[in-house]
């Protein structure tokens, strides 16, 4: 029986999704299906009486946003190739029109179904990197009006400068500039979530419900840790109801407490999925392969995301004071708050790391701290207005300095690795025997199949097992990280061959390889040699150049490789 149910949520991904989702919505139609007068359900302060500014500075402040959003936008897609980290699921898929398979990776034990599903649409009408961006684009200004409209207490302009700072968190910007990340994903439904559970509080509509369920589906399919921020959430929500009510089972004739239950439910749905396809029969081997000690875990993330310990520490302390009766619960934000701190502590007990798993804890920390911090502002006193004034200067500049970083890294080590493949494609323009064999002596086995990757979609044959060569026209990589000829790697049909290349055209390197300080010179050596053969174009050397005056100027205060 967990066999053929196995097979059928592997196999048959779409359909199992499709009849959960039905269901999830039936349910909730059902539960939330008697209407009840709106009430807030935040039990918040009134809002404060003032003079309404925000006609006066809306045109403003809609105009700042369309220009922050243009440069966004604009950061996105500039330099933009198919030449980042793993696009070969991308070169390799939907760009050549096969579609994507859904992540289902029993043997790694990961299972996020909807990830990357998008670009099996978009590579029908686009085969450039720019245009695989347009739907992360789309997310993007979607999650800012989103942010913009949330939360009716704070002003439009306080908003505005929240939104902005939620697009530039360091692990925002890494989910949205690059391709393959579903925590942007993650983000746009888990902000649509929360828009349309206050909206639901606000109007008692079963369209909100429904939408807010459907949100909450499809944010559970794009990273398996999800369903601990949205149980959390749902559960959050229920227990602080209650508790304001005096009667748990009288809070659930409350709607609003129905439509958590319906988000617990599906949250619950994931985990009985997850478990019949993955943990029945896996070694989780992703999660071995990426753990490493909790000592480790908690530096790195004290290194480079302040943010979210200061979070993690407001967020126990207030919900103490909440459970206390000292403070009166915010359902919606609390609710978000107690998901997002779980998640992070989910990673934590993983003792998984990586600058753009926190994204969605992120974003609900940012907005969290600073919807708290402006509405107590005027009534703080001096002492603890300049410790919170100094704390959110630290950790802002932190976000700006590694968001810069994260941009120029990415952008030069894209443009580098384009560069070198300009340089192979002009020379077998000039002369198709010229290059037949590459040399790769720093990088990766994984590197040198996704550069293969990239130089097939850019029409250059390269050798592949099971191809036979069309008199001898493909490009043999060579590997000094390979230990025998085979396969790059198990998954790509790309060769390597062990060694130096005899009669070697060409020694390739990149930015972003892992060599020892012995290494150093050689590889800036023949970083130099390539630089020297690309063809020339003033434009994008202006572009390149500045970007490689950044990257080396940043590469000085890191720790040597």
């Amino acid at each position: 029986m967990i066999d053929r149910l196995q097979y059928l949520g592997e196999h048959s991904f779409w359909l199992v999704w499709l009849i959960l989702t039905v269901a999830a919505l039936i349910l909730t139609a059902v539960l939330v299906r008697r209407p009840a007068p709106p009430a807030s359900s935040s039990f918040d302060a009134p809002l404060p009486a003032g003079p309404d500014r925000s006609r006066r500075s809306g045109p403003y402040i809609l105009t700042l946003s369309i220009l922050f959003l243009t440069g966004y936008v604009a950061v996105i897609l500039v330099g933009e190739e198919f030449t980042a980290y793993d696009n070969a699921q991308f070169t390799m898929y939907s760009v050549r029109g096969i579609p994507f398979p859904n992540p289902i990776w029993r043997e790694a034990g990961r299972f996020f179904p909807l990830g990357l599903q998008q670009f099996n649409l978009l590579g029908r009408f686009t085969r450039s990197a720019a245009g695989y961006h347009a739907f992360a684009i789309l997310q993007t200004v979607i999650l800012f009006s989103i942010l913009l409209v949330l939360d009716e207490r704070l002003c439009v302009a306080a908003r505005a400068v929240l939104a902005a700072l939620a697009l530039v968190l360091p692990s925002v910007v890494h989910s949205f500039l690059g391709l393959i990340y579903p925590e942007c994903d993650v983000l746009f439904w888990l902000a649509c979530l929360a828009l349309s559970v206050q909206l639901f509080a606000r109007t008692r509509s079963v369209r909100w419900a429904l939408f807010a369920v459907l949100s909450a589906q499809f944010a559970l399919y794009y990273k398996e840790p999800v369903f601990l921020f949205l149980l959390t959430f749902a559960v959050v929500r229920i227990l602080l109801r209650a508790k304001c009510s005096g009667s748990l089972r009288k809070d659930f004739r409350n709607v609003e407490t129905r439509l958590d239950l319906s988000i617990a439910a599906v949250s619950l749905a994931f985990v009985a999925f997850y478990a019949i396809v993955i943990l029945s029969n896996s070694s989780l081997q992703y999660l071995a392969e990426h753990q490493i000690s909790r000592f480790q875990t908690a530096r790195a993330y004290l290194r480079f995301d302040w943010l979210v310990w200061v979070f993690a520490a407001f967020t126990l302390v207030r919900m103490y004071h909440v459970v206390r009766g000292a403070a009166a619960p915010v359902l919606l934000w609390d609710g978000l708050a107690c998901g997002a701190m779980v998640y992070f502590f989910a990673y934590l007990a993983l003792r998984m790391v990586s600058e753009y798993y926190l994204a969605p804890a992120d974003l609900i920390a940012l907005l969290y701290l600073g919807r708290f911090l402006l509405l107590s502002w005027g009534g703080m006193r001096t002492p603890f207005r300049a410790v919170s004034a100094a704390v959110a200067a630290l950790v802002v500049v932190q976000i700006l300095d590694w968001s810069v970083i994260r941009v120029v890294e990415r952008k030069y080590v894209i443009q580098r690795k384009a560069s070198i493949a300009n340089v192979i494609v002009a020379m077998r323009t000039r002369d198709p025997g010229r290059v037949k064999r590459l040399y790769f002596p720093f990088t990766s086995p994984l590197g040198v199949a996704e550069f293969a990757a990239y130089l097939s979609y850019r029409s250059v044959p390269v050798e592949e097992v099971g191809h036979a060569s069309s008199g001898g026209a493909h490009v043999e990589f060579y590997s000094a990280q390979m230990s025998q000829t085979g396969r790059c790697v198990p998954f790509h049909d790309f060769v390597c061959h062990a060694g130096p290349a005899p009669d070697q055209d060409l020694a390739v390197v990149f930015p972003d390889d892992t060599y020892p300080s012995s290494g150093f010179k050689l590889h800036h050596e023949l970083e130099q040699k390539l630089v020297a053969r690309e063809p020339p174009s003033r434009a994008r050397a202006v572009f390149f150049r500045s970007l490689e005056r950044i990257w080396h100027f940043a590469d000085q205060l890191r720790p040597q490789h």
